[in-house]
């Protein structure tokens, strides 16, 4: 809130996630940026991980807690145009 500009640090993910973005360096008041979080499981089951935004923020770094479930690719089937299966 208020008039001053967000200046953002670094933008990054701890875990099996990664982040892509164009956020500048410094965000204006009432503006925006977006970020994409992909996931890419190193090992099946429940993965846990951030999102990390350094900033001058009053608190300084914000961060958001990320989760996904990595499965193992049993392959296409019988058919080519079958979807892989995971269990």
């Amino acid at each position: 809130a208020g008039g001053v500009s967000l200046e953002l640090g670094r933008i990054y993910t701890i875990g099996d996630f990664s982040v892509t973005h164009a956020c500048p360096a410094s965000l204006p008041p009432s503006a925006s940026c977006a970020v994409t979080v992909g996931f890419s499981p190193s090992i099946t089951g429940a993965r846990a991980g951030k999102l990390v935004v350094e900033s001058n923020a009053a608190a300084g770094v914000k961060e958001a807690a990320l989760s996904g479930t990595g499965c193992r690719n049993f392959g296409l089937g019988t058919s080519r145009l079958a979807a892989p299966t995971c269990k």
